[in-house]
């Protein structure tokens, strides 16, 4: 994982719970990075090693990482002014834990970022079989990511299939109308309901012969099992 990917997955991790104490008051949703340094520089810690450093922001202790001599600093953005890396103290870890406000904090963070984690697994596990069957034409493969029951939606405009039957045609006629598939996404956000997926494909469209650049989104709800429940999907074709 990115050192960019975790720091946008912490953002929606961070909350007055995982903030020191004495900011508590101060945090906010516009703010979240308020009081989270100790945390989140034991949680990268965790992922990329490297030191944890502490300087002085004003009068506030600030904590931030040194990975491959180059500072990382994923809670900079609490402070409106420009943070001086000059003066450092090199902390070690097992001292910054001492501290039971700051190790309760940091378990509470490390456990909302694991569920965040698992969320966003199950989604581009879907997501990556979903589009790779589609790629290898294999629509009985795709037709399996896909409950029984699922509200699927061709497009935004028109209303759900009554049914799975109806899903069926349209998938059942993919390997006769297109080839040559490649294929990117991203998933952009999540919760524990619903994924959006932003994705692009080219394909070559057999009924036109043409070649057919797609940028598309999914939103999709996905089951325990691994089964997409929602499905819906937009897409600009050129």
């Amino acid at each position: 994982m990115a050192i960019e990917k975790l720091k946008e997955i912490l953002q929606a991790c961070w909350s007055k719970e995982t903030c020191y104490p004495k900011q508590k008051e101060n945090w906010n949703k516009n703010n979240p990075s308020l009081g989270q340094c100790a945390v989140t520089s034991l949680i990268v810690n965790d992922y990329f090693g490297g030191k944890i450093g502490k300087c002085s922001v004003g009068d506030i202790s600030h904590y931030f990482n040194i990975i491959n001599d180059k500072v990382i600093d994923l809670t900079m953005e609490q402070f409106n002014c420009t943070v001086n890396y000059n003066a450092i103290s090199i902390m070690v870890r097992e001292n910054i834990l001492n501290d039971e406000n700051t190790k309760l904090r940091y378990e509470i963070l490390k456990c909302k970022l694991k569920e965040n984690l698992n969320m966003l697994e199950k989604y581009d596990v879907w997501t990556k079989e979903f589009m790779e069957s589609w790629k290898e034409l294999d629509w009985k493969r795709t037709l399996d990511v896909i409950a029984k029951d699922c509200k699927y939606y061709e497009n935004p405009v028109d209303e759900p299939c009554a049914n799975f039957d109806e899903i069926v045609k349209l998938w059942e006629v993919v390997k006769e109308n297109q080839k040559d598939i490649t294929y990117s996404y991203e998933i952009v956000a999540y919760n524990e309901d619903v994924a959006i997926v932003n994705w692009q494909m080219k394909r070559a469209f057999i009924p036109t012969n043409s070649v057919q650049n797609i940028d598309g989104i999914f939103e999709i709800a996905v089951n325990d099992e691994g089964k997409c429940t929602l499905f819906k999907q937009w897409r600009f074709t050129k």
